[in-house]
C-alpha cells in the first residue's frame, strides 16, 4: 500500500517522499507513524492521521515548539481525508516500554535520572499552557547510551487550567487519575502527578500498578519484595498514587521532593 500526498506549502523547497509499509514504525488509536526523509535527506517521522478524528496535536505541537526534548513540530500536510504531521526524527532512541522490558526493570537510581528529566519537561509544558495527557512509557523515547529521553504523542494533550474541570479523556486507561472513573472529573496536576507516579512504579518494578478500572478505582499499590527500592522514593510513590486528588503531591513540589535531592 503506498499512501501518497502534497504539499499545501508549494514554496518550501523541502518535501517528504512517498511513504511506504516498509517505512511504517507503529500505529495506534489515533494514527499511523512513519518513517522517511525530506528531499534534502533530513531524516523525519510522519504522524498520518484521520481528518474526522478529534485532534488538538498540530496546536499543542505549535505551542510546545523549541521546548527542549519534546518531539518538534516541522509542519504539517493534508491530502484527501488525511493530515500528515512532520516532526523531526530523534537519533539512536527506543521507546522506554522496550528498554523497561529488556531490563525487566530499572534500577532505581536510572529511574530518577529518567525521572527528573520527565518532571522538567512537563513543567516546562506547563509554562507554554500544554497539559500531555498521555505521559507512559510508551510514549517516551530514551537514549540507551546516556539515558536521555524526548517526550512524544500530543495526541491527547489539552490547554493547561488549573481552574478547570477537565470532563473528557483519550490518553491510556491505566495511567488515568482514579477520580475520573468515579466523577467524570479530573485536574490537570491531578492527571499528571498520578501517571508520574505510574510511570514510576512501573521503572522500578517493570510493570504497572493497576490494570484495570476497578482496581484503579478500587485497590492500593503495594511494594512487592524485590527489587528493593529507598524509603525516599516509596514515599514520592505515596504522594504521587494518593487516591485522595487532592491530596496527591502539586507538581510543582515534587522538584522539591527528598528523593529527588
Amino acid at each position: 500500500m503506498y499512501e501518497t500526498f502534497y504539499s499545501c506549502l508549494t514554496t518550501h523547497p523541502s518535501q517528504p517522499r512517498s511513504l511506504t509499509e516498509k517505512q511504517k514504525i507503529g500505529e495506534g488509536g489515533f494514527g499511523t507513524i512513519y518513517e522517511t526523509t525530506l528531499d534534502n535527506n533530513i531524516p523525519v517521522i510522519i504522524k498520518c492521521i484521520n481528518k474526522n478524528v478529534y485532534s488538538n496535536e498540530i496546536s499543542m505541537l505549535k505551542k510546545v515548539k523549541n521546548v527542549p526534548n519534546v518531539i518538534q513540530y516541522i509542519k504539517h500536510y493534508s491530502h484527501k481525508n488525511k493530515i500528515y504531521i512532520v516532526m523531526n526524527k530523534i537519533p539512536n532512541v527506543i521507546d522506554l516500554f522496550f528498554y523497561i522490558s529488556e531490563q525487566k526493570f530499572l534500577s532505581e537510581e536510572t529511574s530518577k535520572i529518567i525521572f527528573k528529566q520527565l518532571l522538567t519537561i512537563l513543567l516546562n509544558c506547563k509554562n507554554k499552557n500544554i497539559l500531555h495527557n498521555d505521559i507512559k512509557d510508551e510514549n517516551i523515547l530514551i537514549n540507551p547510551n546516556n539515558l536521555e529521553i524526548t517526550l512524544i504523542d500530543f495526541g491527547s494533550a489539552q490547554i493547561w487550567n488549573d481552574n478547570y474541570k477537565y470532563t473528557h479523556y483519550t490518553g491510556t486507561i491505566v495511567y488515568c487519575c482514579p477520580e475520573f472513573f468515579i466523577t467524570g472529573l479530573y485536574t490537570a496536576n491531578g492527571i499528571t502527578v498520578w501517571s508520574l507516579g505510574i510511570l514510576l512504579y512501573n521503572m522500578l518494578y517493570g510493570n504497572i500498578p493497576f490494570h484495570s478500572i476497578y482496581e484503579i478505582k478500587k485497590k492500593y499499590f503495594n511494594f512487592p519484595d524485590q527489587p528493593e527500592i529507598s524509603d525516599l522514593c516509596k514515599s514520592l510513590l505515596y504522594q504521587c498514587l494518593s487516591k485522595n486528588e487532592t491530596s496527591r503531591i502539586p507538581l510543582e513540589q515534587i522538584k522539591h521532593h527528598p528523593w529527588l535531592q
